[in-house]
């Protein structure tokens, strides 16, 4: 699958974090990538949200799916998350002109209904109590969970965010992933903060 330079995971400082959104930050402010990244308050700021929606569509680039998951030829690779918020807004600008195997990258709306057609689902903080809904939703499905909360992997998460002294940091489920058949990229296994076996 295609690795996106513009979106590309790098480390610095011992940290990984997407260069997109550290060159958006850096355009709207002269203090150095670093600096913006480390200043960040425990609460989400518009620079976190850009960080993790440049981290999920790397995500879905260094990720494997069945083809049968992908739909037919003209199917749309869906990334559902709840809500309006900035997240989703920052994912929509990230994720726009992309594509997965042929297929165009959109943002839906996540509800019960749609969940079964979507390929990666968001569960942010607020809404962890809908996950078991959601587990039974897509029964056995290929779909990338990422979420937010400590107890995510545990509860069948594949990846899980973590602020980690000011750096948004991810950790990952491998096991959960097999089972849903998907396959992680050796790149993103590396990068993880920890790795689940």
């Amino acid at each position: 699958m295609a690795f996106l330079g513009v979106a590309a995971l790098v480390v610095f400082q011992g940290v990984a974090a997407p260069a997109a959104a550290r060159h958006s930050q850096a355009a709207q402010s002269p203090q150095s990538p670093q600096a913006a990244q480390a200043a960040q308050p425990a609460a989400a700021s518009p620079l976190e949200y850009q960080v993790k929606a440049a981290y999920i569509l790397n995500f879905v680039n260094l990720t494997e799916w069945p083809p049968a998951a992908l739909g037919s030829a003209t199917a749309p690779f869906r990334v559902c998350l709840s809500g309006t918020g900035q997240l989703r807004a920052a994912l929509e600008d990230t994720v726009k002109g992309e594509s997965v195997h042929g297929h165009q990258v959109v943002v839906d709306r996540l509800t019960s209904e749609t969940a079964p057609t979507c390929q990666v689902i968001y569960v942010p903080a607020s809404d962890a109590a809908q996950m078991p809904d959601l587990m039974r939703a897509v029964g056995s499905a290929a779909v990338l969970f990422i979420g937010e909360t400590d107890a995510f992997l545990r509860a069948g998460g594949v990846v899980r965010f973590v602020v980690d002294q000011g750096h948004v940091r991810f950790d990952v489920n491998r096991r959960s992933a097999e089972q849903r058949g998907l396959t992680l990229s050796s790149r993103l296994l590396r990068v993880a903060r920890r790795v689940q076996p």
